[in-house]
């Protein structure tokens, strides 16, 4: 629940319609600054993400800039170049014409747009706008370069004019008997043109004609057409035979409406035809497709290699982390991914017997997974695969790990948004902080969650733990970072004077660390909050003091808020661990009970096995009695008969 100001009668406490209308012109131009501050930073963030290659996330920056100016040029043509590095051209070309329709004389802008043709294809019309821009500012090698490329994707698609003219010579009777025999495909495409027009049956019961769909052969090399095509070609081949058999068959509605959808793709294989033959010759297709082949070729000889030596599964698990953790390093994140995939994929055949540390190496590789995921903006992608590596983490009771998945999982939750989730588990990691500097970015990263929230005094609190931490470890960086959230706090809050104070400490910190780009948006910042004080007329004492009464009441009411929330969580972490004691009482009484369960079969099986034996050894002394005696009856009848 957000902090409410106490109600007091006009004059008393200094909170009536002057500390009102102060709060009301502060909040605003609180509310300005806060989004000049915005703008700057997002606009920061993309020139950063940009420069790392991350153009999703400069794209993301890019877009909360323009939500705050939405005709900033320069942010504009940032973001036009980054939808052309990521191949949305359609969205590249729509920030080009937003430059150019707000100012026609920027050769920036016309730039732009003539890439952005060029890239789509559309070498003409690039073309005329590099020759445009190249008239107008002469200077600018782009044009330059624009028009000699586009010429050369031109000639290679029509061929360059060598002056060779066709003249009426020589033996010309073979295209005269050709036009007298045509083709049979040219033949029948003849005769579709002389059928008359179908009826069609509109939806209001009227007739109306339409014309069969028609069309033209274009000649081209069967070589040429194959390499362009590849295995499409086998599809022209079906089609045009499908078309010259329908061309034979007698004419019913369904043959009509084979021969229509034949041609239409026809159409449409002529068109990707034209376009790729534009776009690149087909020797440079061959020469890619070569080396394409010979790229995978050398992959699949590689992992056949692997699979030989794969002799010891964990020796080869250690090489593919130091593998994976490199690509890693070198950004090279489908490297990093694709690697991680097949290790996991692998360790599923694995028993733990097999590889003794198999949990823990399902917990790095994820974090891996994860970490990649993230920098390529798969969000929800990462936090799963950070949430596997949290949970084996935990049930190997490994502190290290622990440590390692919630930084990562609270990051990924923050930049997805779900900011009450990423501070629960900032809170739960501060627990475990082993030095000041984690203290630091910790209480920070807490501190920016809750004000994306709302939550301005819990922002402004972390903030300054952040900013002692920050001291105690004596990290200037970590401590400017944590007097923008204390003054972004106290601007939200209204506080403007404290605010400008603690942004003319940032800006003293920004320069004792030489960061131009944090300079200037500080700078920026305190003009303008400046500006609007000036404007308002904000120098009365009573408003001044009637402002700080209320905050005061403000924070107090917050203080009694939190204290209720802490009581409450109190309670239900009591109620939660005698929940969790009565469950594990009842789980050893269990165990107790299963014990003695099995210690009393254990002696009844053995008294069991003892009567068994006894009898066994009593049926054996009977039988060796009766043996004996029988022995002995025998001996003395064999007496009696050797006597007589």
């Amino acid at each position: 629940m957000g902090p409410q100001g106490k109600k007091a009668p006009d004059g008393k406490t200094g909170t009536g319609a002057g500390a009102k209308q102060r709060k009301r012109k502060t909040s605003d131009a609180g509310s300005e600054a806060g989004s000049a501050i915005s703008f700057e930073i997002s606009q920061s963030e993309g020139n950063t993400f940009r420069s790392m290659g991350m153009y999703k996330k400069a794209i993301d920056s890019y877009t909360r800039a323009l939500s705050v100016k939405p005709k900033h040029k320069a942010v504009l043509m940032s973001r036009s170049q980054c939808y052309q590095q990521i191949g949305d051209n359609a969205l590249a070309l729509e920030d080009a014409n937003r430059i150019v329709a707000e100012d026609q004389t920027s050769a920036q802008g016309l730039l732009q747009k003539a890439d952005v043709y060029y890239q789509m294809g559309q070498f003409e019309y690039a073309l005329v706008l590099y020759h445009r821009g190249h008239k107008f500012r002469p200077e600018i090698q782009g044009f330059r370069l624009g028009i000699q490329k586009s010429k050369e994707a031109i000639e290679n698609s029509i061929g360059e004019d060598v002056g060779i003219r066709l003249e009426k010579k020589g033996d010309l009777s073979f295209f005269i008997e050709e036009q007298k025999t045509p083709s049979k495909r040219k033949d029948a495409l003849q005769r579709k043109q002389q059928q008359p027009n179908r009826q069609q049956t509109t939806h209001n019961g009227k007739t109306q004609q339409t014309k069969r769909k028609t069309r033209t052969p274009k000649d081209r090399d069967k070589k040429t057409v194959r390499q362009l095509l590849g295995q499409l070609y086998e599809d022209v081949t079906y089609l045009e035979a499908l078309l010259h058999e329908s061309e034979k068959t007698s004419k019913t509605r369904t043959t009509e409406q084979v021969t229509d959808l034949a041609t239409e793709c026809l159409d449409y294989l002529d068109s990707r035809t034209e376009f790729w033959q534009q776009q690149q010759p087909t020797f440079s297709r061959q020469q890619e497709r070569n080396n394409r082949s010979a790229r995978l070729y050398l992959e699949t000889m590689k992992r056949k290699k692997e699979k030989k030596k794969r002799t010891d599964p964990t020796k080869w698990i250690i090489a593919k982390a130091d593998e994976t953790e490199e690509a890693l390093n070198n950004k090279d994140y489908a490297e990093c991914m694709d690697t991680a995939d097949r290790v996991l994929k692998e360790l599923e055949k694995y028993s733990e017997a097999e590889v003794p540390r198999k949990k823990e190496f399902l917990g790095n590789f994820h974090s891996f997974m994860g970490i990649a995921c993230l920098e390529t903006g798969s969000y929800e992608e990462a936090a799963r695969h950070h949430r596997i590596d949290y949970n084996v983490a935990k049930e190997l009771e490994s502190e290290q790990q622990v440590v390692r998945a919630m930084d990562n999982l609270g990051s990924t939750y923050a930049k997805m948004g779900r900011h009450r989730e990423a501070s629960k588990i900032f809170k739960d990691r501060l627990l475990l902080t082993s030095s000041a500097i984690e203290e630091a970015w910790l209480y920070h990263d807490l501190g920016r969650c809750h004000l994306e929230m709302g939550n301005n005094y819990d922002a402004l609190e972390c903030g300054e733990k952040s900013m002692n931490a920050a001291e105690k470890a004596k990290d200037e960086i970590w401590k400017l970072n944590a007097t923008i959230v204390v003054s972004e706090a106290q601007l939200n809050l209204g506080d403007t004077d404290k605010a400008l104070k603690s942004f003319e400490e940032a800006l003293a910190l920004s320069r004792a660390l030489r960061s131009s780009t944090a300079e200037q948006a500080i700078v920026k910042v305190i003009r303008t909050i400046r500006d609007k004080d000036e404007s308002n007329g904000l120098d009365s004492e009573d408003e001044k003091q009637s402002t700080e009464h209320s905050l005061n009441d403000d924070k107090e009411q917050h203080n009694e808020d939190k204290q209720l929330t802490t009581i409450y969580d109190e309670e239900y972490n009591d109620n939660e661990d005698k929940k969790l004691t009565t469950t594990r009482d009842k789980e050893d009484n269990d165990n107790e009970d299963k014990q003695l369960t099995t210690i009393y079969d254990e002696e009844y099986n053995d008294n069991e096995d003892k009567k068994l034996t006894t009898t066994r050894d009593k049926e054996d002394n009977d039988n060796e009695d009766k043996q004996l005696t029988t022995i002995h009856t025998t001996k003395n009848i064999m007496t009696m008969k050797i006597r007589s």
